[in-house]
């Protein structure tokens, strides 16, 4: 999840795992590809605390198609969303 957080002024990503443990990160990967789209996220750690919205979810889809199953059968799509505007 992702939002904006009114009492620092600042964005923040949290992951929430099944058993209620939630985790606060500047970037983070789940699935069967993680280990490559982490390579690929820690590559832009300096910058990952500065993108903007726009920035980063171009970077994201960048990374899910560069780390994604080829040899898989199942049709390709990323749909993007935004709430609230792009800042």
């Amino acid at each position: 999840m992702g939002g904006y957080n009114q009492d620092t002024n600042t964005f923040e990503l949290w992951q929430c795992e099944p058993n209620g443990v939630a985790w606060r990160y500047k970037g983070v990967s789940l699935g069967s590809n993680k280990n490559a789209a982490k390579t690929e996220l820690e590559r832009l750690d300096p910058k990952l605390g500065e993108l903007s919205v726009l920035e980063g979810a171009r970077n994201a889809c960048k990374i899910i198609h560069g780390v994604r199953d080829e040899q898989s059968s199942k049709k390709f799509t990323i749909d993007v969303s935004f709430i609230g505007g792009c800042h």
